[in-house]
């Protein structure tokens, strides 16, 4: 960059000088290069040192922990969205709830992106073929509305019997009818991911699962060009035919994996049999091939979310808690050690735990059922019995992160060594000399940022 001073700028990421020198547990899921920039965060896995519990709010349905960058999380149910705050320093939570009762009543929460909630509502298997999902956030909500939202654009409503729009909702332009009249089939699966669309009807027999291609990014706008969507292939796929509504994915393509219960049209953590499917050649299979205690719930009772924000499954029996991350195509089980009955009693074995924990691993919630009307939530700050660093590839937006460049080396235990730098402070070093000419002076130098 020259400028007034006549400096030259140089980007380097390479020395000593940069900041503290760490040496980090690789938790990229792939190799790490020499100059190649990480995130170092620290994993609390570990007995919780300290709990704070609720009892005074009803707590009986399903929850959805969602944190934010400081270990604060809301969580969502039919009701209310109650929202959890820490203080550092004195130690205690404040809680506080907003009404959200027009939200219908829900059985499960979708997904979380953009400071929006999105989840399926039970009216989504109405005779009539109406397909809903409610969104929300803190000042829209639109739950009672025909309509399935995809993103934060686009829907697909119902028109009559078998017939659906996909919809722009800013002016209700349509962008694609599916039919599905021939078979007299409805709706009771959409995923949208990548520019694919995963749809799967309630079709007994023939095709039932139904593939597209086209791009709904928000920021595909482009001058004179107008959306198209591609049929790619329809399948009659026996495997998902009775269990055909899917609650969670990593995603549509090929080597992604499907999750969802037997039931799901409950308002309650229910514990019911999980079924694992994967996508080998754009068709639906079932999974046998996941992490061995993952696979082994497979086909047990128990209840799940999951989180793709930060990649996360949490799955639950009446007994334990299971959080499993996927990385690099396969899940990992990070091997949680808290026991939920050393803390909640169940009211009854129907159902399981809803939790979560923060992204940065130090804050766990935990929710249990524990009468017949009411149940009881918890709130753990957990302590660190090791003070590895982990080197990661994505942002933990957490106030304990550090970024960093790794140097190329690696020390005896085969951790990365990288050189740390504040995330939010460029540093200046400016070599300047005088360039006197007759009675001007001007400058020459070098600026090194970090």
């Amino acid at each position: 960059m020259k400028g007034l001073t006549n400096a030259l700028s140089q980007s380097t990421h390479t020395g000593s000088d940069i900041g503290d020198l760490v040496y980090a547990v690789n938790n990229t899921g792939a190799n790490i290069v020499k100059n190649q920039k990480v995130w170092l965060n620290k994993h609390n896995l570990d007995e919780s040192e300290s709990a704070f519990s609720q009892y005074d709010r009803i707590y009986y349905y399903k929850y959805y922990p969602i944190f934010d960058s400081n270990n604060n999380f809301s969580i969502l149910d039919d009701m209310y969205r109650y929202k959890w705050t820490y203080n550092t320093d004195d130690k205690t939570w404040t809680i506080s709830d907003t009404s959200i009762t027009s939200i219908y009543t829900s059985n499960f929460f979708l997904q979380y992106h953009n400071n929006t909630y999105y989840g399926l509502n039970l009216s989504s298997w109405s005779g009539t073929g109406s397909y809903y999902n409610f969104k929300y956030n803190e000042t829209d909500k639109e739950p009672i509305q025909q309509g399935y939202w995809i993103n934060d654009t686009y829907k697909v409503v119902w028109v009559s019997n078998y017939i659906y729009n996909l919809i722009n909702n800013n002016d209700s332009s349509i962008i694609y009818t599916f039919d599905f009249s021939s078979i007299r089939a409805y709706i009771t699966t959409i995923i949208y991911k990548n520019n694919k669309i995963l749809i799967i009807t309630n079709n007994t027999t023939g095709n039932n699962v139904y593939w597209y291609r086209i791009n709904l990014e928000q920021d595909y706008v482009g001058p004179d060009s107008s959306l198209t969507v591609t049929p790619l292939v329809a399948l009659d796929n026996s495997v998902v035919r009775t269990k055909n509504v899917i609650m969670y994915y990593t995603g549509i393509e090929n080597d992604d994996y499907l999750f969802t219960l037997d039931t799901t049209n409950d308002t309650l953590p229910k514990i019911r049999t999980l079924y694992a499917y994967k996508i080998v050649d754009n068709d639906i299979i079932s999974a046998i091939d996941l992490q061995a205690d993952l696979q082994a719930l497979v086909g047990q009772s128990c209840y799940i979310f999951y989180d793709d924000r930060v990649k996360r499954l949490y799955v639950s029996t009446n007994d334990k808690i299971y959080l499993f991350t996927w990385k690099s195509g396969e899940f990992v089980n990070e091997n949680i050690t808290i026991n939920p009955l050393d803390y909640i009693t169940p009211y009854d074995t129907s159902t399981g735990f809803c939790f979560a924990l923060s992204d940065d691993m130090t804050t766990l919630f935990l929710h249990g059922i524990t009468t017949s009307q009411r149940g009881t939530a918890y709130a753990f700050k957990r302590k660190t019995t090791s003070d590895d660093w982990y080197a990661e590839n994505f942002a933990q937006c957490s106030s304990l992160s550090l970024t960093g460049f790794a140097t190329g080396e690696t020390d005896s235990q085969g951790r990365y060594e990288v050189n740390t730098v504040l995330p939010e402070i460029l540093k200046l070093t400016l070599n300047i000399t005088p360039d006197i000419t007759d009675n001007d002076i001007s400058f020459r130098g070098e600026a090194n940022d970090y």
